[in-house]
């Protein structure tokens, strides 16, 4: 956890400079797409926190909370985000509590046939009318295969396309409201980002986004 952002630096390498625009860009997506303001906002697997400031910055009428399976980068999240709630993963409210979940770049790392389980913990946690807003790496960019082939955190990894994430959330009796390629250059001044909203339907973006709701 203390050393998280060391690792995606020598990762990324001349990217790195760009590294909090991913994170602002996908908070910002949300906010685009999601109507009204959340009383309650949770962002699922936060890590050590690198969104939450950019979800605050976006949302700031909201409640903010993160959960994550490591103790570890809870403790790193709460000290550089005091004014956010964490807490552990495993106890992830049972009954409708948040409005709007965010979930950026974790179910590749979940096991494949435990992927169903999550989305199910995810629909059960979120209010009637809520949605989730779930965020994945795209396995038809090869840019992206290459970063997550040589990236420590992950090693055995299966990505999932979009098709597939769709299906987990359908099956769920989730409804699906937007998905979109995003990300379809690593910089943040790039001619292609600010061309961005017109090539969702192209599966050449680094990541991707489904927004889904429960009616």
């Amino acid at each position: 956890a203390n050393e998280y952002a060391a690792l995606i630096a020598a990762n990324t390498g001349g990217l790195q400079k760009d590294a909090f625009f991913f994170c602002g860009h996908k908070a910002r997506l949300a906010r685009r797409y999601f109507p009204g303001n959340p009383a309650r906002l949770l962002e699922f697997g936060c890590g050590v926190g690198r969104n939450i400031p950019f979800i605050r910055s976006y949302f700031p009428d909201s409640k903010v909370f993160g959960c994550d399976i490591s103790g570890k980068s809870i403790a790193c999240a709460q000290k550089k985000n005091p004014a956010a709630t964490f807490f552990a993963s495993k106890d992830l409210p049972a009954r409708g509590t948040f409005d709007l979940i965010f979930i950026a770049n974790v179910l590749h790392h979940v096991p494949v046939e435990t992927r169903a389980e999550v989305v199910r913990q995810l629909q059960t946690a979120l209010t009637p009318g809520g949605r989730v807003f779930c965020f994945e790496h795209n396995p038809y960019n090869p840019l992206t295969r290459y970063f997550v082939s040589t990236c420590i955190f992950d090693r055995g990894v299966k990505l999932l396309t979009l098709r597939q994430l769709t299906r987990l959330f359908l099956a769920q009796k989730f409804t699906i409201l937007e998905k979109k390629y995003i990300l379809f250059s690593p910089f943040k001044f790039s001619f292609l980002q600010k061309i961005e909203p017109a090539l969702g339907a192209i599966p050449l973006g680094g990541q991707y986004f489904l927004s889904a709701g429960l009616q």
